[in-house]
């Protein structure tokens, strides 16, 4: 089985992403209407390590890419 780095980049930022979308559309104003000012962890932690992820993710992809070059016989 080979590692797949840059679709494991992909998925985080695709879970992340999620995650912090949907509680921002759907729960935080109601958390907020509510009182309750604190973020279930989950949330805190897609919202921490979306923008670390991307961020990551764009500079694997278009500054830095590694190759494996194949041995020349």
């Amino acid at each position: 089985m080979v590692f797949d780095f840059s679709f494991l980049l992909v998925a985080l930022a695709a879970l992340t992403g999620v995650v912090w979308g949907l509680d921002r559309l759907f729960f935080s104003d109601k958390r907020h209407a509510r009182g309750i000012a604190k973020e279930p962890v989950a949330v805190d932690y897609a919202r921490s390590f979306f923008p670390v992820i991307v961020i990551v993710l764009v500079l694997r992809s278009f500054l830095y890419e590694p190759f494996r070059i194949p041995p020349t016989r």
